[in-house]
């Protein structure tokens, strides 16, 4: 038999196998949500639960099918990668690791599939496969990266705006956990990327867990070194009290001169940027325009000497 036929065959067996692995998840997941039901039955439970019922169904057999391959634990790579690109609510987090997980197969798959589809010569199926494997490896981790990246920079932009806001709302009277809320709840506009974050620290708060303990988790997590600061002097604060407004105003200080270093070191490498492109591009034409007529005129010199 041809072995296009058999990398044909076993391509297409691949794709059975992917269904056959999707309809014994969703299986397992009717019988999941079916036992789910029966026990909110007998508990009296609400009986239009159904489809949020149905969805954690889902997340909690993704997120145990996940810790079997070790993506879950705490350790892991792409889990402080999902930290620090805010991705922080736990049904989106499960769908994200398995997306992580099957993108190398997908990518493989169809790379074997559009070479067997498109080209002649099965010497390239295997190095399509190495390609498909590691594009789907990568892929997803450096999207993530950039994510993380740009939520640590707009984060970083908004602390200082936080952090004077806060040092009003405390000269206002408020205490620690109203002033969080107070910002989370008017402080869209200024601070959209922090607010998401006021949003999980809330929460965890509102589930019963201790301030100071959200706060130190929070300052863990939160990959910045500006919010990281500032929640572990407020988990602080909460445990052992203190000057609120003397601290935020001696953080506001230490964070604009780390901003004004910031800007300092931006200017120069700018400046180091801007000579390259000087020699490169300005000095040429300098050259050419000062010294230029005197090599014409040595030119023609020499040219009337012959």
């Amino acid at each position: 038999m041809n072995t296009e036929v058999l990398v044909l065959l076993a391509s297409l067996l691949g794709l059975v196998s992917l269904g056959l692995l999707c309809y014994s998840l969703c299986g397992t997941v009717r019988l999941r949500v079916l036992s789910d039901q029966r026990f909110g039955h007998l508990l009296k439970l609400d009986s239009d639960s159904g489809s949020a019922s149905n969805e954690a169904g889902i997340v909690r057999l993704l997120e145990s099918w996940l810790k079997r391959i070790g993506l879950r634990q705490p350790g892991s790579d792409l889990r402080s990668l999902l930290d620090n690109a805010g991705i922080l609510r736990p049904d989106v987090r499960v769908l994200v690791q398995a997306g992580v997980v099957i993108a190398p197969f997908l990518f493989a798959l169809l790379s074997v599939m559009y070479i067997l589809l498109t080209e002649d010569e099965m010497r390239l199926a295997p190095a399509a496969f190495i390609f498909g494997v590691l594009f789907g490896y990568l892929t997803p981790r450096y999207v993530l990266r950039y994510l993380a990246d740009s939520r640590r920079r707009a984060l970083a932009d908004e602390a200082l705006i936080m952090v004077h806001l806060m040092k009003m709302l405390f000269d206002a009277g408020l205490s620690i956990e109203q002033a969080l809320r107070t910002l989370h709840a008017q402080g869209g506009v200024l601070l959209p990327r922090v607010r998401q974050e006021l949003e999980w620290v809330l929460k965890r708060i509102e589930a019963g867990m201790e301030r100071s303990e959200v706060l130190g988790e929070w300052a863990v997590q939160v990959g910045v070194n500006e919010l990281s600061d500032l929640a572990e002097m407020l988990a602080q604060l909460s445990r052992q009290g203190g000057n609120v407004q003397k601290s935020l105003a001696d953080m506001a200080l230490l964070m604009e001169d780390r901003n004004r270093t910031r800007l300092r070191e931006k200017v120069g490498k700018l400046s180091g940027k801007m000579t390259v492109v000087m020699v490169l591009f300005l000095f040429p034409a300098l050259m050419i325009f000062v010294a230029g007529p005197g090599v014409m005129a040595l030119a023609a010199a020499l040219g009337g000497v012959r």
